[in-house]
């Protein structure tokens, strides 16, 4: 409702917030009155004959009653979110005749006012916990000044309570579902409380972000719009802007946090995802405008010109297909959207190469130096900065990306229990079973016989024993075998026939066991 109001109400300098009182006056029907009923010492029971406050459904049903009253034929002039009611018109005669419509519906409806709550024809009005002005919105500091004290959340009640308020103020908050990651994971069921530095800090720089948000520009539906989307491995985000005359000026910020299987998604098709999910949540700015996205995935520009897009790729590009736009490359460090999602998981693989210095397994040694000594006979091996590198052996595998994530560090065997664990068993990895977990290790890392780590890793994880339910029979006597290519395995087996004209009645069969073809 917040959203609505704030894009519709452009170039409105008169504006007359309108109260009222509460939803108590809203009669209840005959059967509901009984299950309000409540006791009084020596009175007996008593029961509500008007909705009051607290009950589940009152906040609906009330909204329901103000929906009904000003319906979306009254916008962009007047509208309401339960108690509170915005009138907004261009001139002083006009706010009039409007507030008369208002003050007549609510009579007729039985609605009462509070006339103490009522501010009229305001330059600046508080709505819903925002200050809007003919300049933008920007947070109630009243609001938002106690946060500056508000201690750490000591449970997950207080934990929740937080983190609503920081989704309410989501908007000002540059990549707000990232900062809060550490945070997320505290407040899921049944997770175990441990309030630790990671929390502490993105506890801290949340508090420091509402208390210092930026103005968001009104938007201005006479100048184009700039749509600047960013992903990363765990959350994608994006900022709605407009060029001005003092520069760049930001509207709104979305962010969310990626699922578990969009985290296994390619860094293109993730750039693609941010930029589709950006373009729906904007679309009450956007529909009916050419915009301009701005990407710092030079790979996304091609969604248009694409002759045969494949998969989950051609899906985004019929979703954007009804959209008049075109895409802007920008380097990273240019982007008005922080990259620092992806500055994040650079960090994060720098330090879990910089935990490789300490080597000491002799089959990586020899391997190293094997791709040093011997360079042409190992081309799908490479030493950088003193770290072993194993390239995909079929580019199939990365066809949009070109080979940019084709390159696995090759872990040595003192650090793969680590890097099972982490995979595994941290908050975020989510207990998986063998193949998504081998998955998820292989997109990154390398060694040999890492499926049969994983699965053992897998089989032998003790919360996964204790908690979870075989979906499968027994394994039978033989392994199985893992083919990352095409034509890298082919099975052969000899089939009998009806013996035919010639005489022959035996035919030989192969198969490739990654295509099955």
């Amino acid at each position: 409702m917040a959203d609505t109001a704030f894009a519709s109400i452009t170039g409105i300098l008169k504006r007359s917030p309108s109260k009222i009182s509460t939803p108590s006056r809203t009669p209840m029907e005959e059967h509901s009155k009984r299950y309000t009923a409540f006791a009084v010492p020596g009175s007996g029971l008593w029961q509500y004959t008007r909705m009051p406050f607290g009950l589940c459904n009152a906040p609906r049903t009330f909204q329901r009653l103000i929906d009904a009253l000003f319906g979306p034929q009254y916008e962009p002039n007047i509208f309401g979110y339960l108690d509170d009611i915005i009138v907004a018109t261009d001139t002083f005669d006009e706010h009039l005749k409007w507030l008369e419509l208002v003050l007549t519906k609510l009579r007729e409806a039985g609605l009462a006012m509070n006339r103490k709550k009522c501010e009229f024809c305001c330059r600046q009005l508080t709505y819903l916990g925002f200050l809007l002005d003919d300049q933008g919105l920007r947070h109630d500091p009243e609001r938002v000044a106690s946060v500056l004290n508000y201690p750490p959340p000591r449970n997950f009640k207080e934990l929740r309570r937080f983190l609503g308020c920081v989704s309410w103020y989501s908007r000002f908050i540059e990549m707000e579902s990232n900062v809060k990651m550490p945070l997320l994971s505290l407040a899921k069921k049944n997770a175990p409380w441990t309030w630790g530095p990671d929390q502490e800090e993105a506890f801290q720089q949340l508090k420091s972000a509402l208390v210092s948000a930026p103005v968001l520009a009104r938007p201005n539906f006479g100048r184009p719009f700039r749509v600047q989307s960013d992903a990363s491995a765990y959350a994608i985000g994006a900022v709605l802007t407009q060029e001005h005359e003092d520069g760049e000026h930001p509207i709104v910020y979305i962010s969310r946090v990626l699922s578990s299987a969009e985290r296994n998604y390619s860094t293109t098709e993730r750039e693609c995802l941010a930029v589709v999910w950006a373009v729906k949540k904007f679309r009450s700015y956007l529909e009916g405008y050419q915009f301009t996205v701005i990407t710092d995935h030079s790979a996304l520009k091609s969604l248009q010109t694409a002759k045969e897009p494949a998969g989950r790729l051609a899906r985004r590009a019929l979703e954007l297909q009804h959209w008049n736009f075109t895409f802007e490359h920008r380097k990273g460090t240019q982007m008005k959207v922080p990259d620092f999602l992806s500055r994040m998981a650079d960090e994060d693989e720098e330090e879990e190469i910089a935990a490789f210095e300490t080597i000491e397994d002799p089959w990586y040694l020899n391997r190293m130096q094997e791709v040093q000594e011997m360079p042409k006979k190992f081309g799908s091996w490479r030493v950088e900065n003193g770290i072993l590198y194993r390239h995909r052996e079929d580019p199939l595998l990365d066809p949009i990306d070109g080979g940019t994530e084709a390159w696995r560090v090759v872990v040595p065997e003192e650090h793969r229990a680590r890097i099972l664990s982490e995979a595994h068993e941290e908050r975020s990895a989510g207990h998986l079973g063998q193949q998504k977990t081998y998955d998820r290790v292989a997109r990154d890392y390398y060694w040999p016989g890492m499926w049969h780590d994983v699965r053992e890793h897998v089989r032998d994880c003790e919360l996964c024993q204790r908690h979870k339910v075989p979906q499968t029979g027994p394994q039978g006597t033989l392994g199985r075998r893992v083919v990352e290519r095409p034509w890298a395995v082919v099975a052969a087996d000899m089939m009998e026939l009806p013996r035919s004209l010639n005489g022959h009645k035996y035919v030989l069969v192969f198969q490739d066991l990654f295509t099955r073809y």
